[in-house]
C-alpha cells in the first residue's frame, strides 16, 4: 500500500501492525500497480497541502484500472464544504472517504466520525464496527448541529481564529510551515524545547518525531487565550 506523506502516523501505525508494506509517496506519479491500497490526507495533516478534487478523481481513476482502493481521509475538509470529492461523486467504486465531526464542532471527545463508500464496503464497516459504534448522546448532539447547527456562523469563528492565530505566530518571528484552517504549522529549530515550554504554560501543540522541527498550534477559543499565547511564546527564550 502507498500513503501520500508525511501525513497523519496512525494509518501507517494500524496498517504495519496489520502486516502490510508501506511506501510513503508524494506525487500520483509514484502509484504503482502493486498499490492494492492508497491514503490521501485531503487536506492533510499536518502540512496543510491540498489536492484538487479533479486530481484526487483522477488518481481514482487510476487506482481503479488496477483493481486498487483509495482512501481520502477529510477530516480538515469542513471548512470549505464543496472541497469534498464525495459531495461531487457520483461514482463510489474503489473510493472510501472517512469524515470528521468533531474537529470542525470543537467536539473532539465525542469521537465521531463518517464513512462515504459503496454500499458494499459500508456493509463491511458495519460488521467490524458491530451494533453500538456511537454512542446515544453522540447522535442526539450530532443530529441537533447537523440539522439545525449555525455551520456558517461557525465557519466563520473559525476563520476569524485562524487569522489571529496567524498574527500571534508571526508577531513572534515563527516560521510557517503549513496548516489548514483549524491549526497552524511553525518550523523552529527548537521545536521540542518550545513544545516543552508552552506545555508549561497549559498550552498544548503537537510535536512530530519524522519532523523535530514543526510544530503544530490549534487555535485558541478567544481573543484571551491569543493573548495567553503571545505572552508564553514572548517569555520564551528560545
Amino acid at each position: 500500500m502507498a500513503i501520500f506523506g508525511p501525513t497523519y502516523g496512525e494509518y501507517a501505525r494500524a496498517f504495519t501492525e496489520a502486516g502490510f508494506g508501506i511506501d510513503q509517496i508524494t506525487s500520483r506519479e509514484e502509484i504503482s500497480a502493486s498499490h492494492g491500497l492508497v491514503v490521501l490526507v485531503n487536506p492533510n495533516n499536518p502540512t496543510g497541502r491540498t489536492f484538487p478534487i479533479e486530481e484526487v478523481e483522477s488518481i481514482r481513476k487510476a487506482i481503479v484500472g488496477q483493481g486498487g482502493i483509495l482512501l481520502v481521509d477529510e477530516a480538515f475538509a469542513d471548512h470549505e464544504p464543496k472541497s469534498g470529492i464525495a459531495r461531487k461523486q457520483a461514482d463510489m467504486e474503489s473510493l472510501i472517504v472517512f469524515r470528521s465531526f468533531g474537529k470542525f464542532f470543537g467536539l473532539a471527545g465525542l469521537r465521531l466520525g463518517f464513512v462515504i463508500a459503496s454500499q458494499d464496503v459500508t456493509e463491511q464497516f458495519q460488521q467490524w464496527l458491530g451494533p453500538w459504534a456511537v454512542s446515544g448522546p453522540a447522535l442526539v448532539i450530532a443530529n441537533a448541529l447537523m440539522t439545525d447547527g449555525p455551520a456558517a456562523a461557525i465557519r466563520t469563528s473559525i476563520l476569524e481564529r485562524k487569522l489571529a492565530l496567524d498574527a500571534v505566530l508571526q508577531r513572534a518571528g515563527l516560521s510557517m510551515a503549513g496548516g489548514t484552517a483549524l491549526f497552524s504549522l511553525v518550523e523552529h529549530d527548537r521545536a521540542s524545547d518550545l513544545h516543552v515550554h508552552l506545555c508549561r504554560a497549559h498550552i498544548l501543540t503537537r510535536r512530530f518525531d519524522y519532523a523535530p522541527k514543526w510544530l503544530r498550534i490549534g487555535l485558541a477559543p478567544d481573543a484571551a487565550g491569543d493573548k495567553r499565547l503571545a505572552e508564553a511564546l514572548r517569555l520564551s527564550d528560545l
